[in-house]
């Protein structure tokens, strides 16, 4: 390096103008300014401190980006780095982002300032954009409303919500019956299967033929036997029967009973016993007449008051039948009152139209054999 030191004011030097080769060591006692330094190898002149804008730099990460932190000073952030490909920052605060934006991922939707479009948005199969808006693809059985998504119900398909819930809604079909028609073998059910955990279908006729069937009694005997329960389902038995056709309860055995009530006639083939004591019915008159009803089998006519006439029912309708009548008096007092008149409707008492009552106490039992009535016993007259 060729160089000329000027301390103070040197009016003339050797070499001042010029340049010199100085060699050796040189102390300077004093300090000494580098204006006019002059770098023969770079060609050009020689900088000073006050010539660098940096002066101090801190931190020393590798790719670090370094960033002004004072007067002619910067600083070597460790999480500021760019490798030549990638900057890798904490927080990225920019008034515009331009380019494709491609790599950008797990940005909350909520810190857009405005809506992105959709055609500005990647979506993928069940998605379109509709005037830059982006929605649900409407499928069959999808329904987009502005409300949201939803499933599109059939108004008889068997579905229906129930809150947030799809489920299924049997009122919700037409009645198997519509039309005139109604259930066939065919026709298919929905059941849980539990051995599988899942929803199966079966037909009417499985479900009758492979469950139902197995599960319920099914009838014992033979035609018309009267069914009743036995072990383990029903049973029957031949000495028990009812045939329908004429209304005919058969039973071939004995019949215990505490109380047998009978609502209509009873008609008794065979020999009767009787255990125990007979009870019929008794009726008290004391209007002036009286029509003999179906349930009369001993009338008493109280003759106190007035003359009383009886009317037996026709005996063409009651052949068989037996019916008592006695005429009594209230008044213990006096012997003889009113007459009892019985008469035949339609008929005869034996061979008269009429039988007088005239003595208290008197009674008679008449008899039809299915033309007259008869008198079968008598006491008084």
């Amino acid at each position: 390096m060729a160089y000329n030191v000027v301390k103070g004011k040197v009016g003339s030097i050797v070499g001042k103008d010029i340049d010199q080769e100085v060699g050796g060591k040189k102390t300077f006692l004093n300090p000494i300014r580098a204006n006019g330094f002059y770098d023969l190898q770079k060609q050009s002149a020689v900088a000073t401190l006050n010539d660098l804008p940096i002066v101090h730099l801190s931190g020393s990460r590798y790719n670090s980006v370094i960033t002004l932190s004072g007067q002619r000073s910067v600083r070597a952030h460790d999480s500021l780095r760019f490798d030549g490909k990638v900057m890798k920052v904490p927080v990225v605060k920019a008034d515009e982002l331009h380019g494709s934006a491609r790599g950008l991922k797990d940005i909350p939707s909520n810190k857009f300032i405005s809506p992105v479009t959709a055609g500005d948005i990647r979506h993928d199969q069940g998605l379109t954009s509709v005037n830059g808006a982006l929605q649900v693809k409407a499928a069959d059985g999808v329904r987009v409303t502005a409300d949201g998504v939803g499933v599109h119900l059939f108004h008889q398909g068997g579905l229906s919500l129930k809150g947030p819930k799809l489920m299924i809604d049997p009122r919700r079909t037409p009645n198997v019956k519509q039309g005139g028609q109604n259930l066939h073998d065919a026709d298919l059910v929905i059941v849980q299967d539990s051995s599988r955990g899942d929803v199966r279908h079966t037909t009417l006729s499985n479900l009758y033929e492979g469950h139902i069937k197995t599960k319920v009694p099914h009838p014992a005997g033979g035609k018309y036997n009267v069914q009743f329960r036995g072990n383990t389902g029903f049973a029957a038995s031949p000495n028990f029967c009812f045939e329908p056709g004429n209304n005919i309860l058969a039973v071939n055995g004995q019949v215990n009973t505490n109380t047998l009530l009978v609502l209509g006639g009873v008609r008794i083939e065979g020999t009767t016993h009787l255990s125990a004591a007979v009870i019929n019915n008794v009726t008290t008159v004391t209007a002036e007449t009286y029509q003999v009803q179906s349930g009369d089998y001993t009338i008493l006519a109280d003759t106190t008051k007035n003359t009383i006439t009886i009317a037996l029912p026709p005996a063409v309708n009651h052949a068989g039948r037996v019916i008592n009548i006695k005429k009594i008096n209230s008044n213990t007092y006096r012997l003889n009152t009113n007459n009892l008149v019985v008469k035949a409707d339609g008929g005869k008492i034996d061979s008269f139209t009429e039988s007088v009552f005239k003595m208290n106490n008197t009674s008679r039992v008449f008899q039809s054999d299915g033309n007259t009535w008869w008198i079968m016993g008598s006491r008084g007259s």
